[in-house]
């Protein structure tokens, strides 16, 4: 007997987080977020398009984070440390205070 899957079962719902404040000269990131365009469940938060003013939504955010099966960061090393308005996002988006939902517990990103 074949077992029937779920929409979100063969496509998960993916949400790259990506960060980058530079992108147009990136080489290496532009393949690989025009790689992942069009996979489908695939979404792209492009954080630098998003919020060039540095103001993250961060209700939009945390929700975006919340009906994601899965969740990757994308982002260029910057002296081993991450670009800022993606420091930003954790520290804002990722506060324990609130954290993001998951199988009805609460955990910090």
């Amino acid at each position: 007997m074949q077992s029937q899957q779920t929409p979100s079962a063969i496509h998960p719902k993916t949400v790259v987080i990506f960060g980058h404040p530079q992108f147009s000269q990136s080489r290496i990131h532009s393949r690989l977020i025009k790689a992942i365009q069009n996979v489908p469940g695939v979404t792209v938060r492009h954080l630098d398009a998003l919020y060039p003013d540095g103001k993250i939504d961060v209700k939009a955010e945390q929700l975006a984070l919340e009906q994601a099966d899965n969740v990757v960061f994308q982002f260029p090393l910057y002296w081993y440390s991450y670009p800022a308005l993606l420091k930003a996002y954790l520290d804002e988006v990722g506060d324990i205070s609130h954290g993001v939902r998951s199988n009805h517990s609460s955990i910090p990103v």
